[in-house]
């Protein structure tokens, strides 16, 4: 971690859970065109997942957490609608990399079905992106890219199996990593560091947003140990 690096702590500002997490259907408008219409998938949040190394994990075993949108997605997602508006913001002297570490190439890792992040990144800083997650849940999130028009590319991505993966458009390293709500079990934190790693490089920008209300606090200390 240099001293660049910067934790935001944003959760005392909000009392209440920003996504209905019992909602078919959700609407995003940040303002400037940047509005975006997802389908997610609640029914399914209790489904049991196998046939990946990430099924190992509590959570991942059984719980499909990529079928929702979450609340750190929706905060990352208006912090970068943010910085592409060009708007005031206390912590502009960090954002403005954010702008232009886009152009050398913007991925999401555990984009879910919802991609939010992403292909808000996309719009907002005109840059082309690719939006990542476990095979499963690529067809559900294509559908929401497409719903969106939206021209982020939608790829099959394990993390800490960066090597296998056949980089379609765009290749690493990347300018800005996104990575939103995908600190949950400690057993995932390794590969998802790994996978950071090893797709960024010198000036690439990672975002990471979690949301401290869910009290995965084991991962969280598992991340801040190995990003540093």
């Amino acid at each position: 971690e240099s001293e660049e690096d910067e934790i935001l702590t944003l959760r005392p500002l909000f009392e209440e859970t920003l996504v209905d997490p019992t909602a078919h259907e959700l609407e995003f408008d940040f303002g400037h065109g940047l509005q975006f219409r997802l389908l997610q998938r609640p029914e399914s949040f209790a489904s049991q997942r196998f046939g990946t190394s990430l099924s190992c994990a509590p959570t991942e075993r059984g719980r499909r957490t990529g079928c929702m949108v979450w609340d750190g997605a929706a905060v990352l997602s208006g912090m970068l609608a943010a910085e592409g508006r060009s708007v005031e913001h206390p912590g502009r002297e960090v954002l403005g990399a954010w702008a232009s570490a886009a152009g050398r190439g913007i991925l999401e890792l555990g984009a879910g079905e919802g991609g939010l992040p992403g292909m808000v990144a996309s719009r907002a800083f005109g840059c082309q992106a690719i939006l990542t997650d476990l095979e499963d849940v690529v067809p559900q999130l294509a559908e929401n890219v497409a719903l969106n028009s939206s021209t982020a590319l939608v790829q099959a991505l394990q993390w800490g199996e960066d090597a296998a993966v056949e980089w379609r458009g765009l290749h690493p390293p990347f300018g800005l990593l996104l990575a939103a709500d995908c600190l949950y079990d400690t057993e995932n934190v390794p590969p998802l560091v790994d996978s950071l790693c090893a797709l960024s490089g010198p000036q690439s920008e990672a975002l990471v947003s979690f949301d401290t209300a869910l009290g995965r606090w084991g991962a969280y200390a598992a991340f801040e140990a190995l990003a540093r």
